[in-house]
């Protein structure tokens, strides 16, 4: 699981929260990703995938799988535990 809004900042990949529906709105180019906190399922140019695993919500942080970094940034991400660090390609 990585810490969504530290990626997005280091990246510089804008989106939405809407914290009353708990849904994250990414939009890059003509792709645009819908995805609510705490399911499986992103929607993703309307078409409904499913990620490794249910992001959460851990002291007011927004965690998500790497499979959902790589499939809203088009890219290979890797993600490393012990260290706490992500690495997209």
């Amino acid at each position: 699981m990585a810490p969504f809004r530290s990626v997005m900042g280091s990246i510089d990949m804008p989106y939405d929260y809407d914290s009353s529906a708990k849904t994250i709105r990414v939009s890059s180019g003509d792709s645009q990703a819908v995805h609510t906190v705490g399911t499986k399922l992103v929607y993703f140019n309307g078409k409904g995938i499913e990620l490794d695993t249910a992001s959460r919500i851990v002291h007011d942080s927004i965690y998500v799988p790497v499979n959902y970094i790589e499939l809203i940034t088009g890219r290979s991400a890797y993600w490393n535990q012990k260290t706490g660090v992500l690495r997209i390609e």
